[in-house]
């Protein structure tokens, strides 16, 4: 079994296993409970939704998904990588995610829509968004690096960062793709001056 050591979890039990992983699209996985596997909590691919999860203490990320996912009322938190990992244009709405070693959500490979959700306590940042994501109305607190991060072109609406050991909030501006918009965003106590 895995134990809490800090953000994230210890890891004990590092292995192949995976609670729930489909190569199938538009799989759903809704109304259960992901707990202690050797890797991954989750694991789809695209144009799949994940609805009313809790992923915690797995040995890799909690929840990950593919291009066009949908993921929804989910909770990762005490995972060893990031809480949630998605792929670009996915969206997610009303999730939390808490104490990861990682990131708590991530869309590394694009854009994401990020809507409504929670993160605290993250190893690293709390929502982080490639090139064109849209992050709005998120509260991120205390976590290791930003609270929020973004790429060019995003659009970042409507949040509260605070405490977080960097900035609050920090969008990287690309010159050739400088269309980023920041608007009615609360930062505050974090420790980087310019959040």
């Amino acid at each position: 079994t895995n134990g809490d050591s800090g953000p994230g979890n210890s890891c004990l039990t590092p292995g192949a296993g995976v609670g729930v992983d489909s190569g199938i699209r538009q799989v759903a996985v809704k109304n259960g409970h992901v707990r202690g596997m050797g890797s991954h909590g989750i694991v789809l691919t695209n144009t799949a939704g994940v609805e009313r999860i809790v992923a915690e203490h797995n040995c890799g990320d909690g929840v990950r998904v593919g291009i066009g996912a949908l993921v929804i009322d989910t909770i990762a938190r005490g995972n060893f990588q990031d809480g949630i990992e998605a792929g670009s244009a996915t969206v997610l709405r009303n999730c939390v995610a808490n104490s990861n070693s990682a990131n708590g959500i991530v869309g590394p490979n694009g854009d994401i829509m990020v809507d409504g959700c929670v993160a605290n306590s993250n190893g690293v940042d709390g929502v982080s968004g490639g090139t064109g994501s849209g992050i709005r109305g998120c509260l991120t607190l205390d976590n290791g690096d930003d609270g929020i991060e973004a790429l060019s072109s995003a659009q970042v609406i409507e949040n509260i960062a605070s405490d977080n050991t960097d900035a609050g909030i920090t969008v990287s501006i690309n010159p050739f793709l400088a269309n980023s918009a920041l608007g009615l965003n609360v930062a505050n106590g974090n420790n980087n001056a310019s959040s």
